[in-house]
């Protein structure tokens, strides 16, 4: 049971890397399907993957901890999977994607 939920994770992982990689998630793009346009609650702009990922500055100190990079390129070159994946957890964005 155990070998399965770790599959499971690990594909969910996959699905939120590609996903942020693309720019496209349940959370930054709901009003294509009827929903008002998210807006971040600190920056009072658009919320956006890089917003999340590069520039909120809410999350400086996750992204310091972290060692994410600068620029977007920067991230997914120089930052692990399991990274990545653990900010997405600490922000809560995790289970909004």
């Amino acid at each position: 049971m155990k070998s399965r939920s770790y599959r499971r994770d690990g594909r969910r992982d996959a699905v939120i890397l590609n996903q942020l990689q693309i720019g496209h998630t349940r959370a930054t793009h709901a009003h294509l399907l009827g929903d008002d346009e998210a807006v971040c609650a600190t920056c009072d702009t658009s919320l956006t993957v890089n917003h999340i990922l590069i520039e909120c500055l809410q999350f400086n100190h996750l992204r310091h901890q972290y060692h994410f990079g600068s620029t977007f390129k920067d991230l997914f070159n120089n930052t692990t999977v399991n990274d990545i994946i653990a900010f997405m957890k600490d922000t809560n964005f995790y289970n909004r994607i």
